[in-house]
């Protein structure tokens, strides 16, 4: 017991002593309120999650457009119209389709989200970008890869759907990401639901995008119109 007596009266000895100027110091600041100001531009679940599954449909919608519809028509070889025309007249049902699909999901997106007008015209104004460049994503893929361009279509959105629901997913996720057309258009949703900043890199990377695709459309359609022995055989 003596022990313990001179334990705690060495431990008194010890304690810190402040004068009354730093003990109202001290009351101030532990009973001031923690800020969170620099939280505000946190993106909240339901933002995240709404940018997913809008993105993700109308990935899927692309997707099962050229499904039904073919990419490169094997009689494109005997038109005598130019490239350029063949090409606005192939991706045309799939852009009505998609895009209307776009619209479709802004109206359903307002009504759950309850946005302000400026930010849900942005929000329809960045869809119909985004399904410009999914179908012609899925055009480029189809014609070019066929069955497997949609398998690969089907693990852009693996990737792009693992790497937005969770941070614990593996390293590889995070280097794949970026090489999803998905991507930049959950970026650009996201920012737009919660009212961020910095959309225009997002937008930039879709019609990136677009533009790639397009390129190997028209690619994909001159192949196409390349006569060979075989293709008159399958056009007739």
């Amino acid at each position: 017991m003596q022990q313990l007596a001179d334990g705690l009266a060495e431990g008194a000895r010890q304690v810190p002593r402040y004068s009354d100027t730093e003990r109202e110091q001290l009351a101030r600041v532990v009973a001031s309120p923690i800020s969170v100001s620099d939280l505000d531009d946190l993106v909240s679940p339901k933002a995240a999650w709404a940018s997913l599954l809008l993105v993700l449909a109308l990935w899927l919608g692309a997707l099962a457009t050229y499904l039904v519809l073919p990419a490169v028509r094997a009689r494109l070889a005997l038109s005598s119209r130019s490239s350029l025309v063949l090409l606005g007249e192939s991706l045309l049902p799939g852009l009505g389709l998609v895009g209307f699909q776009a619209l479709l999901l802004s109206g359903i997106g307002q009504l759950a989200l309850r946005l302000p007008w400026p930010r849900w015209l942005g929000l329809t104004a960045v869809l119909l970008v985004a399904a410009a460049a999914f179908v012609a994503v899925h055009y480029a893929l189809t014609a070019w890869l066929r069955g497997a361009g949609r398998v690969l279509a089907v693990a852009f959105a693996v990737i792009t759907v693992a790497t937005a629901l969770t941070g614990s997913t593996p390293a590889v996720f995070d280097v794949l990401r970026p090489l999803s057309p998905m991507s930049p258009a959950v970026d650009a949703v996201r920012t737009l639901i919660a009212g961020g900043s910095g959309i225009t890199g997002p937008i930039f990377l879709l019609l990136g995008w677009a533009a790639v695709a397009a390129g190997l459309c028209a690619a994909a359609l001159v192949r196409a119109r390349t006569l060979t022995p075989r293709s008159l055989l399958a056009a007739t």
